[in-house]
């Protein structure tokens, strides 16, 4: 631990890092508004429902190549030759290879250009982000679209009953094309909750500029989404999204404390959530969640794990027949349509979806490529600690917070097709860009205590450091 964290961080980077989180949660640059902006088209991709007369502009495309443009002409563009990078490209080059060598390759191109334009994002956050601000002001760009794309989610549920009933329940649906299905509707709102639990534990931070009643109104935003995003899940009535809100309330005990305190959080967790839950979940919700051991209960439930069983196994023997490249980006369901499976459905695995499609070159550079974001994560945090300011407390909470979304990332991979969802590129993106700053924090650290090494040496070597008389104050003002 530096001397500048065990003196409680009180020199200029910390006292800076403090005024610069305290300027507010929305972005200061033009460029950041891009992003922004890029975030909603991606979430809430309003040309498909909402606005269809937007398809004819190619709005996605456009807005992609306007951002790039900004940066080339603004110098900010800048290519990272990190790990995570190379992991990056790797994955893209496996699925060109896969595209080329597979059974239809115009399906292939079209999932390669919904990869690139996640990408022509990733080269944009990492040129953009500098600052830990920037990360806190990318956390609250995908909780306040996220609350908008839940709002009119569950305006369009309850006022004009939109949903979809399958499997003997109702379920809430989103207000897109792409992502509208009740499963995907989960996994998008409970993505948002590490970065739900990162503004949360960054209130005090945050909001040292605000006056009372604002501090106040911030907490009760923070808690309203909270419930937004829960209550998002269990209208999904999707038995894999309620479990992921235990797993994820498992995991926000745990990360970052001691083994002896995440046991005493997880019991008390225990002693208030089950009986709470009990209690105040709904009883359709109960039912439904009660199918995963108990198939009995609901024979269109228990068919559906069935169909997913399968396609595992159908998923696993396309990887053994086609084990270097696999058949092709997006071809999974028409190869098994070729082979006269018992079903034609996707994968519901996505590391079986790879497999299968890309084989073992895609399923290594997938495989790099999550290690490599959890790897920047892991580094982010153990810098952190070692820098203490701040600035290193924030990229300290948003490690853990870059840490849990991954894993469910993985854990929804394990429930459905999700590697066209952009989390885990900008996730990366975030990963990058939180691991320099970690690094410059570091820098600053260690020439602080250079600083104050190199001063408490003169101190000592100076004739008038043993003078009688002469007082630390009258000291430091000849040394100054």
């Amino acid at each position: 631990m530096s001397m500048a964290a065990e003196m409680g961080r009180t020199p200029w980077q910390g006292q800076a890092a403090a005024r610069d989180f305290a300027k507010g949660l929305w972005p200061q640059s033009t460029v950041m508004w891009l992003i922004f902006g890029w975030f909603a088209l991606y979430i809430i991709r309003p040309w498909e429902v909402l606005m269809p007369w937007l398809t004819a502009l190619r709005i996605e495309r456009t807005y992609c190549a306007t951002v790039l443009l900004t940066l080339i002409c603004t110098g900010a563009l800048k290519f990272d030759l990190s790990r995570q990078s190379v992991a990056l490209y790797l994955l893209l080059g496996a699925m060109v290879v896969s595209a080329f060598t597979g059974i239809a390759y115009y399906l292939s191109m079209q999932g390669i250009y919904d990869v690139l334009v996640h990408v022509a994002m990733y080269i944009a956050m990492v040129s953009v982000i500098r600052k830990p601000r920037d990360l806190l002001c990318i956390a609250t760009m995908y909780v306040v679209i996220m609350a908008m794309y839940l709002g009119k989610s569950q305006w369009e549920y309850f006022v004009y009953g939109r949903h979809e009933y399958t499997q003997g329940v109702p379920r809430l649906i989103g207000i897109d094309l792409t992502y509208c299905h009740y499963n995907s509707v989960a996994a998008s709102a409970l993505l948002t909750m590490p970065m739900l639990q990162l503004l949360w534990s960054s209130r005090q931070l945050i909001g040292q500029s605000y006056s009372a009643t604002a501090r106040k109104r911030l907490k009760l935003l923070l808690m309203g989404y909270g419930f937004l995003a829960v209550s998002s899940v269990l209208l999904t009535n999707s038995r894999g999204g309620m479990l992921g809100l235990l797993i994820f309330a498992v995991l926000a005990c745990v990360t970052g404390k001691s083994a002896m305190r995440a046991l005493k959080t997880l019991g008390l967790m225990a002693a208030v959530g089950i009986p709470t839950v009990m209690l105040a979940l709904p009883e359709t919700q109960m039912e439904r969640l009660s199918t995963l051991w108990d198939g009995t209960k609901n024979q269109s439930a228990e068919s559906s794990l069935e169909l997913r069983k399968l396609a595992v196994q159908d998923g696993l023997r396309i990887f053994a027949e086609n084990p270097i490249t696999g058949v092709g980006l997006n071809n999974f369901k028409r190869y098994r349509a070729q082979r006269q499976d018992s079903s034609t459905l996707e994968a519901h695995n996505v590391f079986v979806q790879i497999l299968g499609e890309m084989g073992i070159l895609g399923g290594a550079a997938f495989a790099m490529f999550i290690v490599c974001t959890w790897n920047n994560f892991r580094k982010i945090r153990r810098l952190a600690a070692y820098s203490g300011d701040a600035e290193a407390e924030f990229l300290e909470k948003l490690a853990l917070a870059g840490r849990n979304s991954l894993l469910l990332l993985m854990y929804f991979g394990l429930l459905g097709s999700n590697l066209d969802r952009f989390n885990w590129f900008w996730l990366a993106g975030v990963g990058v860009a939180g691991l320099a700053m970690a690094k410059r924090s570091v820098r600053n650290a260690a020439d602080e205590d250079l600083d104050d090494n190199v001063a408490e040496d003169e101190d000592r070597q100076s004739p008038w450091s043993h003078s009688k008389g002469a007082s630390p104050g009258h000291r430091r003002r000849f040394d100054g």
